[in-house]
């Protein structure tokens, strides 16, 4: 048996919110704020059957369907963003623990530009605990694509397992499509998803009650 990882929101965190930290490296340039849903949206748009290096893509979609692209704005705010990022993430101690301490095998599949996520998983020092990684800028398709959970399935050598995320709509959907079991981490306990995963936790040291 395999579990499946998200990463960002679920293993890791950045010490200030990320919707700040763009808004600031975007404002310093002269460009205007973007939503989360805008950025999800030209991700899932720039990924598909495409490989993704970096989240310039990402940018340069959004800022032309709004009429203002700018190359070296767009570039500059990106270069200080990916060095905020970088200083403030961090690895959840329940994460910190699971991953070093829990005996099964781990795949990490995550949604992103491919240099920007193996930035964050070498700064957390992390590569060592998965057995297999899978990223949607290097595959071509995103989460919730049922396409990227099939394939981490493959890469794990198994046709079932547990997948563990913080998103709803982005993990836990596609992980049941693909015919996963499903664990959503709500730290809060504030997420009420539509549709219902398997099992709900805080935290992820109520793995060792599940797997």
């Amino acid at each position: 048996m395999t579990i499946f990882f998200d990463l960002d929101g679920t293993l890791c965190d950045v010490k200030e919110s990320r919707k700040k930290i763009m808004f600031r490296c975007l404002d310093k340039y002269g460009l205007p704020k973007i939503t989360r849903d805008e950025y999800r949206k030209a991700l899932q748009e720039v990924t598909l059957n495409k490989k993704l290096e970096t989240r310039y893509p990402i940018f340069k979609s959004i800022f032309e369907d709004k009429g203002c692209f700018y190359k070296n704005k767009v570039q500059k705010a990106l270069k200080e963003y990916k060095k905020e990022i970088l200083s403030k993430i961090y690895l959840y101690p329940d994460a910190e623990n699971v991953l070093r301490n829990l005996d099964i095998s781990k795949v990490l599949v995550t949604n992103g530009p491919s240099r920007s996520q193996w930035d964050k998983i070498n700064k957390l020092n992390i590569e060592e605990c998965f057995s297999g990684i899978i990223i949607s800028g290097e595959f071509g398709y995103s989460k919730p694509d049922s396409k990227i959970f099939e394939h981490a399935k493959k890469i794990a050598e198994c046709c079932n397992g547990f997948f563990v995320g913080n998103s709803p709509r982005y993990d836990i959907y596609g992980a049941k499509k693909a015919g996963l079991k499903t664990i959503l981490v709500d730290r809060n306990g504030e997420k009420k998803p539509d549709c219902s995963p398997d099992y709900k936790i805080k935290n992820l040291n109520q793995l060792n009650e599940i797997v």
